[in-house]
C-alpha cells in the first residue's frame, strides 16, 4: 500500500540549491550574453574577467539555444530568489512566507504581460513567461501539500 510521504528540503539543502541556480544563471549570463551586459561590466571592475574571457573563448563552438541563453538565466534567478527567500522566513508564518518568497517572480510575470500588452517598454517572450512561471507554480503547488 502506498503511502503519501513529504518531500521537505533541510534548510541548508534549499539554500545550497539556490546558490546553485543562481551560479548557473550567472554562468550562462556570463558566457553565451554580450559584454555590454551589467553583469559583465561588474566583473570588469572586480577585475575577474580573465577567467570569464578565457572560458567565452573555449565555448565560442558551441551551439547553445536560444532559450538557454535568453530565458532559462531568468528561471534559474526566480528559482533562487524563491528558494532563498523561502529558507530566510522558513520560521515564519506561511501567508508572509509566501508573500515574500513571490514577490519579485509576480513583478517579472506582471512585467512580462505589461510588455506583451504594449504598456511597458520591451518585448513580450513566452519562454520568459514561462521561466518566470514555472518556478511559481511549482513553489505554491509545494506550500500547499505541505
Amino acid at each position: 500500500m502506498l503511502t503519501e510521504r513529504k518531500i521537505s528540503l533541510t534548510t541548508k539543502a534549499q539554500v545550497a540549491l539556490g546558490v546553485v541556480c543562481l551560479l548557473c544563471g550567472i554562468g550562462i549570463y556570463l558566457l553565451f550574453r554580450s559584454e555590454s551586459i551589467r553583469l559583465y561590466q561588474w566583473c570588469d571592475a572586480v577585475g575577474v574577467t580573465g577567467p570569464i574571457d578565457m572560458l567565452r573563448q573555449e565555448t565560442l563552438q558551441w551551439r547553445v539555444p536560444e532559450f538557454v541563453r535568453n530565458s532559462l538565466p531568468d528561471g534559474l534567478y526566480c528559482c533562487s530568489y524563491i528558494l532563498l527567500m523561502d529558507a530566510v522566513w522558513k520560521k515564519g508564518q506561511t501567508l508572509p512566507r509566501i508573500l515574500a518568497s513571490t514577490a519579485i517572480p509576480l513583478v517579472a510575470v506582471i512585467h512580462e504581460l505589461m510588455q506583451g500588452a504594449g504598456l511597458v517598454r520591451g518585448t513580450f517572450d513566452w519562454a520568459d513567461l514561462l521561466c518566470y512561471l514555472l518556478p511559481l507554480i511549482v513553489y505554491l503547488i509545494a506550500m500547499r501539500v505541505h
